[in-house]
């Protein structure tokens, strides 16, 4: 803006940064920050936002839980013929797994459907109401 006095300029973004500061003085704030600090910049070579969710789902025990599909991959041999949910999510637990998302069944569900897709497994019945959908192994 024509006519600012460069030293109110300065002074406004010296506030600012006192602010800021003190937000960042939050352990929870500053992990924030920098992760997104890291997602913008990252390391150089494009992988700043997968590098970034894989940080969020360990921090936070978020939605995307990293190792949930390689551990239903292991555990897809051992059930029975026709499957559900909550089948897998008991094979998970037998076999040592520990799901890091807040909801684990939606942590599952998703992972199904990814397999759904790739072909790895087949639906049998849509869950229709509170029964769950059944699946087979393709």
């Amino acid at each position: 803006m024509p006519g600012r006095n460069p030293v109110q300029i300065v002074q406004e973004q010296l506030t600012a940064l006192r602010s800021l500061e003190k937000i960042a003085r939050q352990p929870a704030a500053l992990e924030v920050m920098r992760l997104i600090v890291y997602e913008h910049y990252g390391n150089g070579n494009g992988s700043a936002r997968a590098e970034t969710r894989r940080a969020v789902a360990q921090r936070r025990g978020a939605i995307w839980d990293t190792g949930i599909k390689e551990a239903t991959l292991k555990i897809l041999p051992t059930l029975s013929e026709e499957f559900t949910y909550r089948e897998v999510l008991a094979a998970l637990a037998d076999d040592g797994y520990q799901v890091a998302a807040k909801n684990a069944r939606s942590a599952v569900g998703k992972v199904l459907h990814t397999l759904l897709k790739e072909k790895t497994i087949k639906e049998v019945r849509k869950g229709i109401g509170g029964a769950a959908t059944v699946y087979r192994r393709a």
